[in-house]
């Protein structure tokens, strides 16, 4: 049900016609009455190792309705969840990976069914939600995409679906505007590739540092001292962003820093903006300078002009790398803010308002792209399918 990672609570969820005999091989009651038989009790278990009867986890037990399986609520501790999903896989479990297209089908059949039993609206969309949260990489993109389940999407929809002589062509408006921003809904949910490149001891690590919120680069006066590239997944204003701290550009520098930057060159490229921090308290040299040129024509870039709390030496706009100029004191903190949302108005973030209504499945946008094509009550009977399958 979730990503395998540290947490206060972990959810594994047994599914099929067998998982209350596994549970009975797995779950031992901490109480007198046994392991719940229906779906409106909750029964506190001790899991234990089936071969050896040690005791792995406390965990929640609640069985799902209609008889579908059973969910172990655990206490979230990496390796107890490896151990409780070992252990149902020595039993004859198999365990779905959300990254193989056949299980992520499987997984979202399964959301819908116990959807439906459970008697939640819109079914569909929940299975929706639900396969798509572990996706979400910061807590603006998981609450936008529950928010989608109540007064996002299902209402837009819903809207469309109440009267089907209502202006078809204002609903297919709406719904070309959903489709077209739904790749960078998709990209906002997955998180985009920000490369920090420039001149050796600009401030690079130090900005990482500043939007990373924490001292995960290594940071010092001495010119390049990031020998590699470090990488750390972030939040920026709610975008998850996997930034990257490359090694300095020094076209006159020894072996070691030109297999540095021949090293993290890939990256750069591959990166959806990149950021050309600049020193304004000294210019880059020339050949520098037609190293960060180069990398800038790579594709959507801004240049952040460091240490604007020390006296400015030159005008970086001369060098006319990127139409984005952002001051900003990586040390103190000054300009950060802008500099992110310098960030999102380049890549065109869509709002994580979460009655903001956007797509965030492939599904719900080939579902809209048949809609659009659709008049009437064909238009309706398509947009239900997006809501209840």
């Amino acid at each position: 049900l979730e990503p395998l990672g540290p947490g206060g609570l972990a959810a594994v969820r047994v599914f099929g016609g067998g998982a209350l005999w596994l549970l009975g091989k797995l779950a031992v009651p901490e109480r007198a009455g046994g392991l719940p038989a229906t779906a409106d009790r909750m029964t506190l278990v001790r899991v234990v190792d089936p071969g050896t009867g040690e005791t792995i986890d406390q965990a929640i037990v609640r069985v799902l309705p209609g008889g579908l399986g059973a969910e172990l609520t655990l206490h979230g501790g990496v390796r107890s969840v490896q151990r409780v999903l070992a252990a149902c896989q020595s039993l004859g479990a198999r365990r779905l990976d959300a990254g193989v297209a056949a299980d992520r089908e499987e997984l979202w059949r399964q959301s819908l069914l116990i959807a439906r039993a459970e008697g939640i609206p819109n079914p569909a969309l929940w299975a929706d939600v639900e396969l798509a949260l572990p996706r979400a990489r910061t807590r603006a993109a998981a609450n936008w995409i529950v928010g989608q389940f109540g007064a996002g999407l299902a209402a837009r929809l819903e809207a469309m679906c109440e009267d089907a002589s209502r202006n078809d062509k204002s609903d297919a408006e709406q719904l070309g505007e959903l489709l077209a921003e739904y790749p960078a809904r998709r990209r906002a949910i997955d998180g985009v590739r920000v490369a920090i490149v420039g001149p050796a001891n600009a401030g690079k690590s130090t900005l990482f540092n500043a939007l990373a919120g924490t001292e995960a680069a290594i940071v010092s006066e001495q010119p390049g001292t990031t020998r590699d590239y470090v990488w750390r997944w972030a939040g920026l204003d709610g975008l998850p962003a996997e930034l990257i701290d490359t090694a300095g550009v020094r076209a006159a520098g020894g072996e070691l820093e030109s297999q540095a930057a021949t090293l993290a060159e890939p990256v750069v490229r591959s990166a959806d903006v990149r950021l050309i921090v600049l020193d304004r308290t000294c210019r880059p040299g020339d050949r520098d300078v037609a190293v960060l040129t180069r990398l800038a024509s790579l594709g959507p870039a801004i240049v952040v002009v460091n240490k604007s709390d020390q006296a400015r030496a030159w005008n970086a706009t001369e060098l006319r790398l990127a139409e984005r100029v952002i001051d900003v004191s990586a040390a103190t903190g000054a300009g950060v803010a802008d500099l992110v949302r310098a960030v999102h108005e380049l890549l065109r973030v869509p709002s994580f308002q979460p009655a903001a209504p956007g797509l965030f499945a492939a599904r719900q946008a080939e579902l809209l792209e048949s809609a659009v094509r659709e008049r009437g009550g064909a238009r309706v009977a398509a947009l239900r399918r997006v809501l209840e399958g």
